[in-house]
């Protein structure tokens, strides 16, 4: 369980606008469950974005989300990626 606080130094969170994230995810590999969550994320991924994501790399679908919002947004500067 991980717990990250962010805000202005010398304010309250309410005062700067911060926020509490709270993340409770966990990794590991071989477990059984790992493939059922990975085939319903597939799955999920599927009907929101379409067939493009089937047989995706993690890359190449970050690099296709990337691109499909700078196509509905042009107008907003973009950050580079490293």
């Amino acid at each position: 369980m991980v717990t990250v606080t962010v805000g202005e130094k010398g304010k309250t969170l309410n005062e700067s606008g911060g926020l509490v994230m709270t993340t409770d995810l966990w990794n590991t590999t071989g477990a059984p469950s790992t493939k059922e969550l990975a085939d319903f994320d597939m799955r999920y991924a599927e009907k929101v974005y379409g067939p493009m994501v089937s047989g995706a790399s993690a890359r190449d679908m970050a690099m296709a989300l990337a691109e499909r919002g700078n196509q509905n947004d042009n107008s907003k500067p973009q950050r580079a990626s490293s």
